[in-house]
């Protein structure tokens, strides 16, 4: 019989389940993270190798032992949304039914995620890598025009382990399809920017500690440390707002810092669907100029926010 390698997608498949406690393998997983472009695995042993003093059977030049490290599993995953309850693992909470609030907490849950491959060659080496005690590390959102919202996620796992019998496949829902269309920036909130916005992109970073300790290799326990928001965005020039908030004025002195927006608002919508993300303090980090030859002025902005609530409606 001919080889019948697995397509990526085709004979594979990811979902999710959430966990009552953290690294605590959940039994039903049945969730799809999103419309899923690609998916990349990884483990690193952290292998310590070492050398010393020639003996009689090695040269001290050669690796004469490996010692085994602490074993990291890590994931990334770009997709398109399907829903943003994957923010509930990003920011930490979710409360009501459609609206739906996702908010901070300073301890997201953590998950369950089982890869499935249903080998179409030999259905007894299908594999099935479950993965425990994964939280996500970062969430990256963005969206250019003429092209689909997406999200690339890394996350950051306390064990892994192989099965070979796979989960049942799960319908993927209704996939609204985002779209920079449906996108817009309020600066402040409620007031809409009049620059032709060329891109935007938000970068949600947890900063977590994987937990080791004696007597195990393994991730132990997961601590969520300093969570940054950053927003970058390519406009069109327009006029001179921008670069005066940049600066904090017109003609800077001194002392002048740059202007301290209330809030600041980034929106998606697709007919019902909807997505508002709306941070409390907002401030201009960097600006830099787009200026070539027979082509429209830009400005690149990038800025950090303090807070974050997301409402998302599904009808």
């Amino acid at each position: 019989m001919a080889n019948s390698e697995g397509v990526s997608g085709v004979d594979s498949f990811v979902l999710y389940g959430e966990e009552t406690a953290y690294n605590t393998e959940q039994a039903t997983v049945e969730t799809h993270l999103g419309l899923i472009k690609s998916f990349t695995p990884k483990i690193t042993n952290n292998n310590a190798y070492t050398r010393g003093f020639v003996g009689t059977t090695s040269g001290g030049r050669n690796v004469a032992k490996v010692i085994p490290g602490t074993v990291d599993h890590d994931i990334s995953v770009d997709m398109e949304v399907i829903n943003w309850a994957f923010l509930e693992y990003v920011l930490g909470s979710v409360a009501g039914s459609d609206p739906y609030t996702y908010s901070e907490d300073n301890t997201p849950p953590s998950l369950t995620i089982h890869r499935c491959i249903d080998n179409p060659g030999t259905a007894s080496t299908d594999q099935d890598s479950i993965w425990t005690g994964c939280v996500i590390e970062s969430c990256t959102i963005k969206a250019s025009v003429g092209e689909p919202v997406t999200v690339s996620l890394t996350m950051k796992g306390a064990h892994r382990e192989l099965d070979t019998t796979i989960l049942s496949k799960q319908a993927l829902g209704t996939i609204p399809g985002f779209s920079f269309a449906g996108g817009s920036i309020e600066l402040p909130n409620a007031s809409a920017m009049s620059n032709i916005i060329d891109s935007v992109e938000l970068t949600i970073t947890n900063d977590f500690d994987m937990r080791k300790g004696l007597g195990s290799r393994e991730t132990q326990n997961a601590l969520a440390r300093a969570r940054d928001y950053k927003i970058k965005f390519t406009v069109a020039y327009l006029d001179n707002d921008l670069l005066t908030a940049v600066q904090g004025a017109a003609i800077p002195t001194g002392t002048t810092n740059p202007t301290e927006y209330v809030t600041i608002e980034l929106n998606f919508a697709q007919g019902v669907y909807t997505a508002a993300f709306l941070f409390t303090t907002f401030v201009f980090d960097e600006m830099s100029g787009k200026e070539n030859v027979n082509e429209i002025i830009g400005e690149d902005l990038s800025g950090t926010a303090f807070s974050l609530a997301v409402t998302e409606t599904r009808s």
